[in-house]
């Protein structure tokens, strides 16, 4: 055999990836399932844990300000550029790999609803197209905002709600779709 057990031979005319290469990809989507799984779990227990100590005040000011900033995922929450860019993603788009597709112009005087199949609890390519830049997306369609909806109950969940609000990622809500809510208005009139 020429090659690890299990590994497929790359395409016709690229060069075999480095074992380190690999092990890298492997390990940034390993952070990626630990991260869904437990960042949010962590960060709870971890809090009410300090609110038992003496570092309670900063369990006290994350609880009030979270309680204040409850409905920012509602209103687009914070994007960070800085986190939808980092490298980690773009091993995370090689490991599977991922690739974003441009079929058709669209201007970015309007707004679209994409959908992505399949699609599941943890979407590995929706994820890195549109919750980072790892595919390019505001490259390949520039003046247009990609935002991921997940589900609505995560976005209560302390701390992962901030790292996922980061990365692009809202609640779905329906009431913009039926009733034309402001954020969904179109960007000029007609």
């Amino acid at each position: 055999m020429d090659g690890p057990v299990g590994a497929s031979p790359p395409p016709r005319g690229q060069p075999e990836k480095g074992i380190l290469l690999r092990q890298l990809e492997a390990l940034s989507v390993f952070q990626w399932v630990l991260t869904f799984l437990f960042f949010g779990l962590f960060f709870t227990l971890l809090l009410i844990y300090l609110l038992f100590t003496s570092f309670w005040s900063l369990s006290v000011l994350y609880f009030a300000w979270w309680m204040v900033d409850l409905e920012t995922p509602m209103h687009g929450g914070r994007r960070s550029q800085w986190m939808r860019s980092w490298k980690v993603w773009e091993l995370h788009r090689d490991y599977f790999p991922i690739q974003l597709v441009k079929t058709a112009e669209l201007p970015p005087t309007r707004n679209y609803v994409l959908g992505s199949h399949p699609h599941g609890i943890i979407c590995a390519g929706a994820f890195s197209a549109f919750c980072t830049e790892a595919c390019g997306f505001s490259r390949t369609f520039p003046g247009l905002t990609s935002s991921l909806a997940l589900l609505a109950g995560l976005f209560y969940v302390p701390v992962y709600r901030e790292y996922m609000m980061s990365s692009g990622g809202e609640p779905p809500f329906l009431p913009c779709l039926v009733s034309g809510h402001p954020s969904f208005a179109p960007r000029r009139p007609g």
